[in-house]
């Protein structure tokens, strides 16, 4: 059984696409270094938006709106992260994955 994105995947390799932006566990990850840098699960969950509005949390523009994002939510994404990244390798597209944008949750320390 092939999934949607599976097919997605095999059509860029087949069209010469050899890189790609991959963001799937971004959020995950994200939630990983908050918890770390001492935020908790009310201040993360008043950050991201829920899973339609992402593009516009990750560009900064939009906090909360949508959410929260479920523990399970991320946590399967984290695992479909490692699926659609092992498929870009078998079928040799390199995956570029995303860095640090600077947005933060808006109870974060302001440093002048």
């Amino acid at each position: 059984m092939c999934f949607r994105w599976e097919y997605e995947i095999d059509w860029m390799a087949m069209n010469g696409i050899n890189i790609a932006y991959a963001t799937t566990p971004q959020e995950y990850v994200w939630k990983k270094v908050f918890l770390q840098l001492g935020f908790n699960e009310t201040e993360l969950n008043d950050y991201f938006t829920g899973p339609a509005y992402l593009a516009w949390n990750r560009m900064g523009n939009l906090q909360k709106h949508g959410g929260p994002l479920s523990s399970y939510w991320l946590e399967q994404q984290f695992i479909l992260s490692k699926q659609i990244l092992s498929r870009f390798v078998d079928l040799g597209i390199i995956p570029v994955l995303p860095a640090f944008s600077g947005f933060m949750p808006k109870t974060a320390p302001v440093y002048v």
